[in-house]
């Protein structure tokens, strides 16, 4: 081997190692945010004597309900410290997706208004007497085009299991 391939190669897995390593980090905060979400989740359970009947993790927050207490925990994390809603079902007075847009119009070559619209953001929102609560499914900055289909279907589910759940 000629020492400029040598080099290209020292080269090449120098830069491979500090990728993995980058990755690996990222991943290692993600789980330490995680298990902060988690433990912030089992102290509220145990204060509130809440028996968890479903969860979800979804990127950088959790999502937990209690079928019998009708209550839905949304937490996250606020300057890297577990924030959280309490959101009890029969103070719930409409669930619904919101999908938040952009729209191009464009001229076609005929002259005709094209309008093209891009989901950029998929939220699960209720609406109380006295709140607002919205809790973010999909980000296409940071889940992608080709997750969107995915998390729109579990917004629908939770809004599903809300809905049956606060009925009951």
């Amino acid at each position: 081997m000629s020492e400029t391939l040598i080099i290209t190669f020292i080269m090449l897995a120098s830069i491979a190692l500090i990728i993995v390593l980058m990755i690996n980090s990222v991943k290692k905060q993600a789980r330490g945010k995680m298990r902060k979400l988690e433990s912030k989740l089992a102290e509220l359970t145990g204060q509130r004597k809440l028996n968890i009947s479903r969860k979800e993790k979804l990127r950088n927050r959790l999502v937990a309900a209690d079928a019998s207490e009708q209550a839905l925990i949304h937490l996250w994390l606020e300057r890297d410290e577990p924030a959280y809603e309490l959101i009890h079902f029969n103070k719930v007075k409409k669930c619904e997706i919101v999908k938040l847009s952009n729209r191009i119009t464009e001229k076609s070559a005929k002259g005709k208004n094209q309008v093209h619209e891009q989901v950029t953001a998929i939220h699960l929102q209720f609406a109380t007497d006295k709140n607002i609560f919205t809790i973010p499914f999909y980000s296409e900055v940071e889940d992608g085009v080709l997750e969107m289909q995915e998390l729109t279907k579990r917004a629908e589910e939770w809004r599903t299991y809300i809905g049956n759940t606060g009925n009951n």
